[in-house]
C-alpha cells in the first residue's frame, strides 16, 4: 500500500506543479491528536467514568502512535488490534487527501490553461556576436548560414553550439575610424573622434553617446584651395586674409602641408623661403604643383572669401642688370651707372610665373649714402638745382616677351622735405596664362639727372653730386588669387553649409574593396529610432545615396544588431573632408529630414565591430536550464565546431544576449494573476501602473496622484503618471538625475492610450529634479586638510542623500526632504569633523534658510554640498 501511495504522489507531482494552496494540510500526528481529543469527550456506555481515548490509545500517546505510523518497526509486533485498525484507517485516508489537495491546482489549471489560454513561456536561445580571421594568404571566404560554433559544455555536460544567422563573406575589413560632426553653442562645428585605430583611440568602457563631445576633437573647418604658381619660385610668401581670426593657411604638396605663420594677431600669414626650400630639397617632385589651402571654422553663416592677396618677397628667380651691365639684387650696385644721366636704366627680368599669374610688381631700392639734407639744399650751388626730392623720377617700361614695349607713368624715386626718403616703384604685370617667358621691367631715369656733368664742368664750391647706389633692391610681387572661380574651391570638405544644423556620422573602413559586403555590429542603448540617410563616397568626388542597399537590423540605431551594406563598385577611397584619411572607404549617415536630432533621442554606443556576424544557440539538442541563468562570457567561443582551413581564428566579441530561462509555474501564476487583475484594460490608476511595469523594464516604479488629488473637483483632464526610471536603463548620462527620453515617454503613453477609455489621456512625466545647495563650514580634526576633508564630506553626503548615484539598483525617491537638523547632525557625526560652524540650505531659485526643505510629490531634491571657504 505504501508503495502504491508513493506512486500516486509521484504521478500527482508530475501533473500538478503548484502546491502553494492545499485544502487539507493535517499530518498523521495531527489527526491522532484530534482523535485523542475527541474520544476523550465520549464516555463508555457501560462505564461513565471511562472514555474512549483509553481504548484507542491504550496507554500510548498520539506522538508514539505517529512515530509507529511513520516507522512500523517501532511496534515490535505487539501493537493492540484497535490501534492497528486506527493506523490502517489513517493510511486509507492518505489517498483521498492527496486527491483532494490537488483540487485547487486543477481548478486553477482548468481556468488559466484551458479557459484563458495561458501557457508556460519556453526558454529563449541567446545570441552571440563573433568575427573571424582569415589565414594569411586568404583574401575572402563565404561562410554559410548555420555554421556551427563550439561553445563548450553547460553545467550538465551537454555540448553547446551556436549557429551563424546569415551568410557572411569573411574579409579582412576593419572599421578604422568612427567620428561625427557636432555643432557647438556658438555655431562652430567640431569633428569628434570616438574610434581611431591608427591613433589608438578606442571607445570608453562605459560607452559614449553619439554626436556628443569627446576627448578627441578638432574644430571642423571649411576649406578652399587654389593652385599657387608663385610657390614654385624661391622667396618669402605672404598672404593677407581678413575672413576670420581663427583661419589658417597652408601650402599643400603631395608629401604634406607647410603651415603659414600668422604675424601676431594680424591677418597676414607668412611662409619663409628657407622652410619651402627645405621641403623641396627633401622631396623635389612633391612640390611641383603646390596648392594654397585656406581653412576656417564653420561658424553659422561663415563663408570663404572670393580672393586672397598673395605676395612673394625678393623672388630669387628675378634677374637684375644695372646700367653698367652687371649686378645682383642682393648686392651693392649703381643701378643707373657710375655716371647717371637721363635715360640711364636698370632692368629686371621677371620669372614666367609672374606673367601667368598677373599682378603688381613693387620695386624698392635700398638707397645708401644719401645726403643728410634735401636734394634742393645739396644741389643749391648748382645752376639748375632740383626743386624738391621728387624731382628725380623713373619711368618703367614693360617689355613683353615678343619685344613690344609699354610705357608707364613717371614715378618719383624720393620724397620727403628733408633727408630724401626712397619711394617704391610699382608696375602692373598683365596676366597671360599661356605665357612661355617673363616680362622685362626696365626702370629708366627721368625728370632730372644727378648733375654729374655740371659738377665736372665746375666743381668749385659745390657738393659732389650724389651717385644713385643701393645696398640691395627689394622686390615684391603681389597677386589677387581668386577662390570663387577656381575649380578646387568648389570642393566641399565635410563642411556644413551655411544654415545647416544637422550632424553627420562617418565610418572609415580599411582592408576592404568595392563590391564587398560591410557587416557592422552596433551595441546600443537607444531611447528611440533615428531616421537616417546613408551615403558612400564615390569616384566622382561626391556623396551618393546608399540607403536602398542597406540592410539595417538595428532599426535606425534603436537596438543592438547588425548593419549590412554592399560597398558599391564606384566607391572611392578618401573623401572631401581634409581630416579624413585618403586610404579609407567612407560611409556617412545624416538625418533624413536634415534637422538635428533631439538630444534625448540619440543612442549610446557601447561597442561597434566590423566584419561581425551573429549566431544563435542551437536548441535542437539538450540544453540545461542553468545555461540561461547568465550570459555566455565574451571570449568563450574561440573555434568552429568543424574546422575550416581558410579560417584561422574565431572571437566572441561580447557576452551573449537575449537568452531567457523557461518560465516556471510560479512565474506563470504571478503573470496570470497580474493579467487577470487588469485584464489588459487600463481603466484604473492601478491598472495603468501594472501594465506599464509589466511591459517596460526601464521603469523602476510608476506613481500616480494621491486620493486627495484624484477626488478633486473638477476631475483631472489628463492622467499624469510619474515615471521613476530604473537607473540601469536611463536615457540620459546623469546618474544623480536619471530620466527617460521624451520619445520613450511618449511611446509609453501612446501604448497605454489604446487600452484606456476614450476620454482618458494618459501622460508620463519624469521626476522634476530640484537642486538644494547646502552651504556649510566645518572645523576638521587635527591632521585633516580642508581640501581633503571637504571632498570626503561631499562624497559621503551624496551616498547618504542620493544613494542611487552609486548604486543603480536603487531609484530616486520623489517627495523626499532635506531635514536641516538631520543634515546638521549628519555632518557632526562624520569622524573627520570636529565641529560644524555654519549651515544654510538654498532651494534652486530661492533664498538661503536654516529650515527643512521638502519636495512635492513629483519632485526629487538633489543635495549639492558647497563648502563655505569665505
Amino acid at each position: 500500500m505504501i508503495s502504491d501511495l508513493d506512486e500516486l504522489k509521484k504521478k500527482l507531482a508530475s501533473n500538478i506543479a503548484d502546491k502553494s494552496f492545499v485544502l487539507d494540510i493535517r499530518t498523521a500526528e495531527q489527526r491522532l491528536n484530534n482523535i485523542a481529543q475527541y474520544s476523550a469527550l465520549i464516555p463508555f456506555a457501560s462505564n461513565q467514568d471511562a472514555t474512549w481515548d483509553s481504548f484507542w490509545l491504550a496507554g500510548s500517546t498520539a506522538q508514539q502512535l505517529s512515530d509507529i505510523y511513520q516507522n512500523a518497526a517501532l511496534a515490535e509486533q505487539r501493537l493492540p488490534v484497535q490501534q492497528t485498525f486506527l493506523l490502517a484507517l489513517l493510511q486509507l485516508l492518505e489517498t483521498p487527501t492527496q486527491l483532494l489537495n490537488t483540487l485547487p491546482a486543477r481548478h486553477r489549471a482548468l481556468y488559466y490553461y484551458d479557459l484563458l489560454g495561458f501557457a508556460l513561456r519556453n526558454s529563449q536561445p541567446d545570441s552571440v556576436v563573433v568575427n573571424f580571421e582569415l589565414q594569411r594568404n586568404t583574401t575572402g571566404y563565404l561562410l554559410p548560414a548555420g555554421t556551427a560554433l563550439d561553445a563548450g559544455q553547460d553545467s550538465a555536460g551537454n555540448t553547446l553550439s551556436y549557429l551563424t544567422d546569415e551568410n557572411l563573406l569573411i574579409t579582412p575589413q576593419q572599421l578604422s575610424l568612427l567620428c561625427w560632426t557636432r555643432q557647438d553653442t556658438d555655431g562652430s562645428w567640431w569633428v569628434s573622434t570616438a574610434l581611431d585605430q591608427a591613433s589608438n583611440i578606442s571607445l570608453p568602457d562605459e560607452g559614449i553617446r553619439l554626436f556628443s563631445q569627446t576627448d578627441n576633437e578638432s574644430a571642423q573647418q571649411q576649406q578652399v584651395s587654389q593652385s599657387l604658381l608663385l610657390a614654385t619660385l624661391t622667396g618669402d610668401l605672404r598672404v593677407e586674409n581678413t575672413l576670420d581670426t581663427a583661419a589658417t593657411l597652408a601650402l599643400v604638396g603631395k608629401s604634406g602641408d607647410l603651415d603659414f605663420q600668422r604675424d601676431g594677431t594680424s591677418a597676414v600669414f607668412r611662409l619663409s623661403a628657407q622652410t619651402l626650400q627645405k621641403a623641396r630639397n627633401a622631396q623635389p617632385q612633391a612640390w611641383t604643383a603646390p596648392q594654397l589651402v585656406l581653412r576656417s571654422p564653420t561658424t553659422q553663416g561663415g563663408a570663404a572669401p572670393d580672393a586672397l592677396t598673395v605676395a612673394i618677397d625678393n623672388c630669387q628667380e628675378t634677374d637684375y642688370v644695372s646700367q653698367d651691365g652687371a649686378g645682383h639684387l642682393d648686392t651693392f650696385s649703381y643701378p643707373f651707372g657710375a655716371q647717371p644721366q637721363l635715360g640711364s636704366a636698370f632692368e629686371l627680368t621677371l620669372p614666367v610665373a609672374f606673367s601667368r599669374t598677373g599682378g603688381t610688381l613693387t620695386i624698392q631700392p635700398q638707397w645708401r649714402d644719401l645726403p643728410q639734407q634735401s636734394f634742393a639744399q645739396w644741389y643749391a650751388d648748382y645752376p639748375e638745382p632740383p626743386a624738391d626730392n621728387a624731382a628725380f623720377k623713373a619711368q618703367i617700361v614693360l617689355v613683353a616677351p615678343d619685344g613690344t614695349e609699354q610705357q608707364g607713368d613717371e614715378q618719383p624715386l624720393f620724397s620727403g622735405e628733408g633727408t630724401p626718403q626712397g619711394e617704391p616703384l610699382h608696375v602692373i604685370i598683365p596676366a597671360d596664362t599661356s605665357a612661355t617667358a617673363g616680362y622685362i621691367a626696365r626702370v629708366v631715369l627721368s625728370g632730372a639727372d644727378f648733375n654729374h656733368a655740371a659738377w665736372q664742368q665746375s666743381p668749385e664750391g659745390k657738393n659732389a653730386p650724389w651717385t644713385p647706389q643701393v645696398s640691395r633692391i627689394d622686390t615684391t610681387f603681389a597677386a589677387s588669387l581668386s577662390l570663387s572661380n577656381s575649380a578646387s574651391s568648389a570642393v566641399r570638405l565635410a563642411v556644413q553649409d551655411s544654415g545647416d544644423t544637422a550632424p553627420a556620422l562617418y565610418l572609415g573602413f580599411s582592408e576592404v574593396t568595392p563590391g564587398e559586403t560591410l557587416s557592422v555590429y552596433w551595441s546600443l542603448n537607444a531611447p528611440a529610432s533615428l531616421n537616417l540617410s546613408w551615403f558612400y563616397y564615390s569616384n566622382q568626388g561626391e556623396w551618393v545615396s546608399l540607403s536602398s542597399g542597406v540592410l539595417d537590423s538595428t532599426g535606425g540605431l534603436s537596438t543592438s544588431a547588425l548593419w549590412r551594406a554592399v560597398l558599391p563598385e564606384d566607391s572611392a577611397a578618401g573623401s572631401d573632408f581634409a581630416n579624413f584619411s585618403a586610404d579609407y572607404y567612407w560611409i556617412k549617415a545624416e538625418p533624413a529630414d536634415g534637422d538635428a536630432f533631439a538630444a534625448d533621442t540619440v543612442p549610446r554606443l557601447n561597442a561597434i565591430f566590423a566584419g561581425a556576424m551573429t549566431a544563435t544557440l542551437d536548441t535542437t539538442g539538450t540544453v540545461d536550464n542553468s545555461h540561461y541563468a547568465q550570459a555566455l562570457p565574451a571570449g568563450t567561443i574561440s573555434q568552429l565546431a568543424s574546422p575550416v582551413t581558410e579560417i584561422s581564428s574565431v572571437t566572441q566579441l561580447l557576452p551573449s544576449t537575449g537568452g531567457q530561462i523557461q518560465e516556471t509555474q510560479d512565474a506563470l501564476l504571478q503573470r496570470a494573476a497580474t493579467r487577470i487583475a487588469h485584464r489588459q484594460r487600463a481603466i484604473s490608476w492601478g491598472n495603468m501602473r501594472s501594465m506599464l511595469m509589466d511591459r517596460y523594464p526601464q521603469l523602476y516604479d510608476v506613481q500616480f496622484p494621491d486620493e486627495q488629488k484624484l477626488n478633486h473637483i473638477p476631475a483631472l483632464t489628463e492622467q499624469q503618471l510619474l515615471a521613476i526610471p530604473d537607473s540601469r536603463y536611463r536615457d540620459n548620462d546623469d546618474a544623480l538625475r536619471p530620466a527617460l527620453s521624451s520619445a520613450r515617454l511618449a511611446e509609453m503613453a501612446s501604448w497605454l492610450q489604446q487600452y484606456t477609455s476614450l476620454w482618458a489621456t494618459p501622460e508620463l512625466l519624469n521626476p522634476t529634479y530640484i537642486d538644494v545647495t547646502a552651504l556649510y563650514r566645518v572645523i576638521f580634526i587635527a591632521g585633516i586638510s580642508p581640501d581633503y576633508g571637504y571632498r570626503q564630506l561631499e562624497s559621503w553626503l551624496q551616498q547618504r542623500y542620493m544613494p542611487w548615484g552609486d548604486d543603480q539598483k536603487q531609484a530616486v525617491t520623489p517627495g523626499n526632504r532635506v531635514d536641516y537638523y538631520q543634515l546638521l547632525a549628519t555632518l557632526q557625526q562624520s569622524p573627520l569633523v570636529q565641529r560644524v560652524v555654519s549651515l544654510t540650505l538654498t532651494r534652486d531659485g530661492g533664498e538661503a534658510q536654516q529650515q527643512t526643505i521638502s519636495a512635492s510629490d513629483n519632485e526629487v531634491l538633489i543635495l549639492n554640498p558647497v563648502p563655505d571657504l569665505g
